[in-house]
């Protein structure tokens, strides 16, 4: 069953009609589970007996709609589809065909029952205009990416579609300026009546924004050109500002910039804008590169940090292993929120050292104390003089035109007239030009006139004046500001507030319902009063400092934050827990990647190792499909080391506290750790964490997971050569999963057989187990091992001569796993259409695909891949005559190898051979020795940058 609730309210799949079950259940699908007695008094307000309704309507519904709603002793909920939730949770639109096919009409319209309460009336409405206002969001989004594809009538068209989406609340000044630059640009003819309806408001809209240059790909070493978001809200004023950064950001003499400022004065919006304009001016050929260190607790989290945000993996401290990393030099990056780590960014020194095209732009309350640190100070936006009497043109200033323009966010029909013209100066006064509070303030223009927020703002407030504000007093009036916008809101909306302060990165609205009890109508109040910012895609988060002053709230009540902390995790523990975050799709829970980072961290701190070891048991999957593997690791061998640590021994057996649920965790953490050091080609530690967590769970009784463990250390003996002992472990681990009918465990121990058989030489044994492997798993739906298996199938057509079969069958494994962000799977299936390109000797198409396979193997850490991916390189150099290099290449597998503990086997061994006889005849001796040794003493990082130089075809009349 689908329940329809865009253009009207349906039941699909059931002959079901009444309108106030049906509403219920649209409730139930929105909210979440609700508290039957909560249900009751919501629908019949009126009513004398309103659990009595409430069960005729359940009546109702187990009749006519039978599994529609479950419920429990106290709560009901329903697991049904709707279609409203999918837009409001981020779901994109597929816009093919016409708008209509995907949104038929506002939210519930034409729905009015005669006997519903104000409360209830209040949600329908909210939720109306939030749907059709991220529906309107969703389709400019995709009218800017017709534009850049080129698509210019049919992206104006798609504006004109956003502007007058039914439903939606009148457009925000932002959103005109966008509809209206692609309405200009497409040539619509609806542009100037736009325009002209702007204008009426006072709104001055803007000419279409220039396109980002397109960095090449090469130069860029595969990563995206910059991590910058759109923005949500339209940055004002500081035009002088961003002259000056220009200026100093185009110094080569300058390399070191920090944005000094107190907080709300707007920091982080100019570095931001500063960025922005950097990257339009295509200043940084290596890119731009937003680094977040609000949640970065100290100097071991920075590298890590720093290199994500590039796109790369890092799991060292070392500068100059970092530098190596960021390879590229001629890179800004801009550190945001910069104060707490203040004496431990030293390694900004030394990058800067080792890179000499780095520049950094840092926003910071305090000074960074750094060698060559260019101080720039940040005040509030320029701001009428109160001891002056306010002249006409203080409306130009910039902190009166963004109270004017967030006003009209609130009000369209704000008008900066003379009559309030003084007031709104008095305000910009008040908050000493803070854009933040500003904002704040303007957010109340729906409830208060500018002249009753001038006159709140101005009191001797008790917040100003408290004994143990131990503020600045640069700070007392952007705190005053909130501590209003907080005492406007009601009792429910504060705890809500101070909960979603808990999260990093933002939430989906389904977290916020779990963690906040936020409901719909406590999120469309929140983000009109400016106090929750919609991110786009289904998320919302705080500003940085709304999150502070929302988490001083929080923990006033020590009880109140435990519970919420404690809710934050729970929720992320469940989350990853889905089936299908294990098997269909990670995306969901890997946008919480932030949140598990931050409860992690949050545990670590707090010593709550039991929290860290369910939270990382839970989510290591996600990350390891993802490629995540080094951080994965980093957290399970530290989760496991804390938990070990704080569980003294007793009678028990070590890790057995007495917990079922900690302990199935503490076995998954194990068994995590063991998968990602076998990966990574650590195989002494693999093979202890396997032991460890098969120990746990036999002693748990745990026998799936006992199979799966059997089966590692039958995976483990596969990487060492040893096929006897892992056909007994594979059989072992075989019968125990067929016992307890687990298919996708039988399927994946089939897989595993065919591996073994493939290296053995017996191939028709490994396709039979290969294709049983593949028969199941398309049974289950699970893609990422059809992926796997349909790549393994490819290895056997190669080996039995039918190239053509081989390569389709890897384009095929390519375009899943691309499809489902899988970077190991990706990098795999890269290096075999490299080896099947060389076969047909397009060796320049194999060497392209060779190093980008290698590129994705070196960010995952993992050697024996990137090692057999080497000695492709080393085929392909030699099979077009240039030995030399070859050499180097199987120098450095050799290495790499060694270091995982692995070897080439089979017919890959046999054909490596054949070539490095070729090369070593085609060479004097002395010459391949020194070429075969400089390779051999390559780290993973030097072999990269060799590849790099060398993987390409020469460029005529040159030789390697």
């Amino acid at each position: 069953m689908l329940l329809r609730t865009l253009g009207g309210l349906r039941l699909e799949g059931a002959a079901f009609g009444r309108p106030k079950p049906l509403l219920l259940l649209a409730y139930l699908a929105m909210e979440g589970p609700r508290d039957r007695r909560f249900l009751s008094r919501l629908f019949w307000p009126a009513a004398p007996a309103p659990m009595t309704n409430l069960r005729t309507a359940l009546s109702q519904l187990n009749k006519g709609a039978p599994g529609a709603v479950r419920s429990d002793a106290a709560r009901l909920s329903t697991a049904l589809e709707v279609d409203a939730k999918a837009v409001l949770d981020g779901a994109s639109f597929r816009l093919e065909g016409e708008l209509e096919d995907v949104y038929p009409g506002p939210f519930l319209e034409g729905v009015h029952l005669p006997d519903w309460g104000a409360e209830l009336e209040e949600w329908v409405f909210s939720t109306r205009e939030l749907v059709a206002e991220t529906v309107r969001s969703q389709v400019l989004d995709h009218a800017e990416e017709l534009a850049r594809r080129g698509q210019a009538q049919l992206a104006a068209r798609r504006a004109e579609q956003a502007y007058r989406l039914p439903g939606a609340p009148e457009p925000t000044p932002e959103t005109l300026d966008r509809a209206y630059a692609l309405m200009v640009a497409g040539g619509n003819a609806y542009a100037a009546k736009l325009r002209a309806e702007a204008l009426e408001y006072g709104i001055a809209l803007t000419e279409p924004v220039r396109d980002v240059p397109t960095l090449p790909a090469a130069k860029l070493g595969g990563r995206a050109p910059h991590n910058l978001r759109h923005r949500t809200t339209s940055f004002e004023g500081r035009d002088l500002e961003l002259l000056e950064l220009a200026r100093l950001l185009g110094d080569q003499a300058v390399r070191l910039v920090t944005l000094l400022g107190p907080g709300g004065t707007g920091k982080t919006s100019l570095a931001l804008a500063a960025a922005q304009q950097e990257l339009e001016a295509g200043t940084f050929s290596g890119g731009v590169y937003l680094v977040s260190l609000e949640d970065v607790s100290g100097r071991p989290e920075l590298p890590s940090a720093i290199a994500g945000a590039l796109g790369l993996e890092f799991d060292g401290d070392g500068t100059t292993a970092l530098a190596e990393l960021i390879a590229d030099p001629d890179i800004l990056l801009v550190l945001d929120n910069c104060e707490h780590l203040v004496g431990q960014l030293g390694l900004v020194t030394d990058l800067l050292s080792h890179c000499a095209g780095l520049t950094v732009l840092a926003a910071s309350r305090e000074r960074l104390h750094l060698p060559g640190e260019q101080l720039f100070p940040v005040d509030g936006l320029p701001f009428p003089d109160p001891e002056e009497q306010i002249a006409p043109d203080a409306r130009y200033l910039d902190s009166v035109r963004l109270f004017e323009k967030r006003a009209k966010r609130v009000d369209l029909g704000f008008v900066l007239d003379e009559q309030n013209l003084s007031y709104v100066a008095k305000i910009c006064a008040a908050v000493e030009g803070s854009p933040l509070a500003i904002e704040l303030a303007a957010a109340l223009v729906g409830v208060l006139t500018p002249e009753e927020i001038a006159a709140e703002l101005t009191e001797d407030h008790d917040v100003l004046n408290a004994p143990s504000l131990a503020v600045p007093d640069r700070h007392r009036s952007l705190r005053a500001t909130f501590e209003h916008s907080w005492s406007l809101l009601s009792p429910s909306e504060h705890a809500a507030l101070a909960a979603l302060a808990i999260f990093a990165g933002g939430f989906s609205r389904e977290a916020a319902s779990h963690v906040a009890d936020l409901t719909i109508p406590m999120l469309s109040a929140l983000i009109d009063k400016s106090l929750v910012r919609a991110l786009g895609s289904g998320r919302y988060g705080l500003h940085p400092l709304v999150r502070g002053f929302a988490l001083e709230k929080l923990e006033l009540s020590p009880e109140r934050a435990a519970r919420v902390k404690k809710a934050h995790a729970e929720h992320l523990i469940q989350l990853a827990a889905e089936p299908s975050s294990r098997t269909l799709d990670t995306e969901k829970v890997y946008a919480e990647r932030e949140n598990f980072r931050a409860a992690l961290a949050r545990s670590a701190r707090e010593g709550d190792w039991d929290t860290a070891v369910r939270l990382i048991a839970a989510v290591w999957p996600v990350w390891h499909d993802r490629g995540d593997w080094r951080e994965a690791r980093a957290w399970l061998e530290r989760a496991v080391h804390g938990y070990e640590t704080s569980h003294q021994p007793d009678e028990r057996a070590p890790g057995v506290d007495g917990d079922p649920r900690l302990e199935r965790a503490l076995a998954e953490a194990h068994r995590g750790l063991a998968v990602m050091a076998a990966n990574q080609g650590d195989l002494s530690l693999a093979e202890a964490q396997t032991r460890a967590s098969l120990e746990l769970s036999e002693r748990l009784g745990d026998r799936e997971r006992v199979g799966a463990m059997t089966n590692h250390l039958g995976v483990i003996a596969l990487h060492r050569g040893d096929y006897g002992t892992a056909k007994t472990l594979f059989t072992e681990a075989l019968a125990i999963r067929r016992e307890l009918d687990d298919r996708e465990g039988v399927a994946a121990t089939l897989n595993n057989l065919g591996a073994m058989a493939g290296r053995a030489e017996d191939i028709e044994a490994a396709e039979r187990y290969y294709a049983a492997s593949l028969a199941i798993f398309r049974e289950l739906g699970h893609r990422r091992a059809i992926a796997l298996l349909l790549s393994n199938l490819g290895d056997v057509a190669e080996y039995m001569g039918d190239f053509a079969k081989a390569e389709g069958l890897y384009e095929e494994s390519l375009e899943i796993h691309e499809e489902i962000n899988s970077k190991a799977g990706v990098a795999t299936c890269l290096a075999r259409l490299a080896a099947a390109a060389r076969r047909r000797g397009d060796l320049a198409r194999a060497g392209t695909l060779c190093l980008e396979a290698l590129e994705g193997l070196y960010d995952l850490h993992d050697l024996e891949a990137m090692g057999e991916c080497l000695n492709e390189l080393g085929l392909i150099l030699s099979a077009a005559n240039r030995h030399e290099p070859a050499a180097t290449a199987w120098g450095a597998m050799e290495s790499l190898l060694d270091s995982a503990g692995s070897t080439l086997t089979g017919a890959q061994s046999r054909e490596h051979q054949e070539a490095v006889s070729s090369a070593r005849a085609a060479m004097r001796p002395e010459s391949f020795r020194r070429a075969w040794e400089a390779g051999a003493r390559f780290s993973p990082d030097e072999a990269l940058s060799f590849a790099s130089r060398v993987a390409l075809p020469a460029p005529a009349g040159e030789r390697s």
